[in-house]
């Protein structure tokens, strides 16, 4: 029979918590918007144009939501993390009261 017992490293996990902020943090400062609207002005008044604008909004848009999944992959990680810390302090304390067999 397998065993179902999973070990929690805590500080590992807070430092993967670090690490996928830091990771959103980056994420949000990209603007593909800003970088094509520079591009945009070489080809004013063209289809060309109005493609790329459109195009960076688009990509501006889905690097906004990403950069949002990815912050909450982190709140989430730290709330299950949080709860587990709970669960382990809550169970060491019934062990005590529970005392020696």
């Amino acid at each position: 029979m397998a065993n179902d017992d999973i070990y929690v490293d805590p500080e590992r996990t807070r430092s993967l918590i670090t690490t996928v902020n830091t990771s959103a943090d980056t994420l949000a400062t990209l603007r593909a918007d800003e970088k094509v609207l520079a591009i945009a002005g070489i080809v004013g008044g063209t289809g060309i144009e109005a493609a790329c604008i459109k195009g960076a909004q688009s990509a501006t848009t889905a690097v906004g939501a990403t950069a949002e999944k990815v912050r909450v992959l982190a709140v989430s990680t730290d709330t299950g993390l949080k709860e587990l810390e709970t669960q382990d302090r809550l169970n060491a304390t019934h062990i005590t009261q529970a005392g020696p067999r």
